[in-house]
């Protein structure tokens, strides 16, 4: 509280109640005449407003839009009245102040009482006032809501008196004053964008404003963030800066507001937070085409979000890898595949600044069939001699497939490897007939090549024999003896040869390819001989025939013969 005390005249009672006395009778004869001026208010301070003490005090909340309130007590200094009337009393307030009320010793509305803009009194009601009575109000104002901080306000009063005849009015101005306090201010920060990314801006504002009154503070703000300090002055309330990081991480910040005058505001001090992460990136994996063969290719394409991240694609799949630059948000690597199955194609985003971009990864799978092969199957001689050797052989398609052929021929199992695309095998069957022929490829790659089999056969036929028959002698007389011989090719064949001579069979068994007997001639005459050979084993040898003439000569008589 700010209090002005106007001391009363130390003067002694008696000589001053005479002097007032006679001054009012004076003055208010010299006012009857014409010749007294007017009250006027006074300038400057002054003690008192004969016979009254007046002090006048200011409390409150001293601020923009604040509540104060001035106190306004007359004291007659006098022991008596002696007539001292106090008709009205009031305070004159700095332009702009709102009234607000009044309390105490007033009796009827206030109003500024013809004493002009910015007065407000009223009467006191008991108007007489005797010596150390009193009178008090209390007239409460708001300070104008754009008030500046260290504005100096100050107020005074007024009085309208009568002593004896004389009523006039008495003022007195800046009796009491009080400064406006600096302005408390608020300082909010916001941060954008609310997620930030490494190396690029992000814009740091604070909104700078008075807590009381309507006034926008004026200075700068200075931004302390991640070991940065920024300044920027606050223009409308605002003031704004960027800042970049070069690092992930939550970034207190805190904004600083200095005033332009200390004396109009006080410093504020606001935070905020700066989220910054790492830009996801969504990796997207195709692969042309889906569905291949054993030893086909394949294209993987990775496309980057956002294109702007840079970086490496590490592709893999079946053991393979490539590590591809990322060019335009998109990387590309081609793979020959040659083992069958389902293949799952890994597509790994790498970020060249990890703390710009996040790794992501996509992938797809592709199927992969083993290759299909087919087979023929041919044999050479395809109708061949019992012993004689025959080729089996098997064409695989394609040529390139490898493996084995095993090859099942008259209960036998017979296996050759495959060779651009050949397999043979040599065998020979000594039994005549025809013989089927199975042949199965199983590849050494089975995940790349299908097995296939072939059929084929072979025609058997027995082995051919030749007989060459001879007569010792080819002359003969009748009832002479001849020796019939049968030669059989080949030597090592068993059999039988059967001699036919006039009607009659003779039988020789065959060693080592020859086969002899004896007969007696009784007729005369030429006789055919005839050999046929019988083989033991007709499967395998054929049989074959020879025949000879013998020349009988003479008479007949009885004949015979031994085999």
């Amino acid at each position: 509280m700010t209090t002005r005390e106007i001391a009363a005249p130390t003067a002694p009672a008696t000589t001053t109640r005479l002097a007032r006395a006679l001054t009012a009778l004076l003055s208010a004869f010299a006012l009857l005449l014409g010749l007294a001026p007017a009250a006027t208010a006074q300038t400057g301070e002054t003690t008192a407003i004969d016979p009254f003490r007046v002090t006048l005090s200011v409390s409150g909340d001293l601020r923009p839009g604040g509540e104060v309130t001035y106190t306004l007590r007359a004291t007659n200094t006098e022991v008596i009245a002696l007539n001292t009337t106090l008709h009205h009393y009031g305070v004159r307030v700095p332009s702009g102040f709102q009234y607000l009320g009044v309390t105490g010793d007033l009796d009827g509305a206030v109003s500024d009482l013809g004493q002009g803009v910015n007065f407000y009194g009223g009467d006191p009601g008991s108007n007489t006032v005797w010596g150390g009575g009193s009178r008090e109000a209390k007239f409460r104002f708001r300070i104008p809501a754009d008030a500046t901080g260290g504005t100096i306000y100050s107020a005074g009063v007024g009085m309208e008196t009568k002593l004896l005849w004389n009523r006039d009015w008495h003022h007195v101005n800046n009796l009491v004053s009080f400064t406006v306090t600096p302005v408390q201010s608020a300082t909010q920060v916001t941060v954008a964008p609310s997620v930030a990314r490494v190396g690029e801006p992000v814009t740091l504002t604070a909104n700078v404003s008075a807590v009381h009154g309507t006034n926008t503070p004026t200075g700068s703000v200075s931004f302390a963030v991640d070991g940065q300090t920024l300044t920027a002055p606050v223009v409308n309330g605002v003031a704004s800066t960027t800042a970049i990081f070069e690092a992930t991480g939550t970034k207190p910040v805190t904004a600083t507001f200095t005033p332009a005058s200390g004396t109009e505001w006080q410093t504020s001090v606001g935070t905020g937070t700066v989220n910054v992460q790492s830009e996801a990136t969504q990796t997207q994996l195709t692969l042309d085409p889906v569905a291949i063969h054993d030893g086909d290719q394949i294209t993987a394409t990775a496309r980057l979000t956002p294109a702007a991240a840079t970086g490496h694609v590490v592709f893999t799949v079946d053991g393979q890898t490539q590590r591809i630059p990322v060019t335009g948000g998109e990387a590309q690597a081609t793979f020959q595949l040659i083992t069958s199955g389902e293949k799952t194609v890994l597509a790994a985003f790498e970020p060249a600044n990890p703390a710009r971009y996040t790794t992501s990864q996509d992938e797809e799978t592709v199927a992969v069939s083993e290759l299909t092969t087919t087979m023929t199957v041919s044999v050479n001689p395809s109708t061949a001699t019992a012993g004689e050797q025959i080729a089996i052989t098997a064409d695989i398609t394609p040529e390139d497939a490898t493996g084995t052929v095993t090859f099942e021929v008259a209960g036998r199992t017979l296996t050759a490897p495959v060779v651009d695309g050949k397999a043979t095998v040599y065998t020979s069957l000594i039994t005549k007939g025809t013989y089927p022929i199975t042949a199965t490829f199983t590849s050494d790659q089975p995940t790349r090549w299908l097995g296939s089999a072939g059929t084929g056969s072979v025609t058997i036929q027995a082995e051919g024999t030749e007989t060459e028959v001879t007569v010792d002698p080819a002359t003969v007389a009748v009832g002479g003896e001849v020796t019939l011989t049968a030669r059989v090719t080949p030597r090592t064949v068993d059999g039988v040869v059967t001699f036919t001579v006039n009607g009659t069979e003779y039988l020789a068994d065959v060693v080592d390819g020859v086969a002899t007997t004896t007969v007696l001639m009784p007729d005369a005459g030429d006789e055919t001989v005839r050999a046929v050979f019988t083989p033991a084993d007709t499967e395998r040898y054929a049989p074959s025939e020879d025949s000879a003439t013998i020349t009988v000569t003479g008479t007949g008589g009885d004949g015979g013969g031994s085999g």
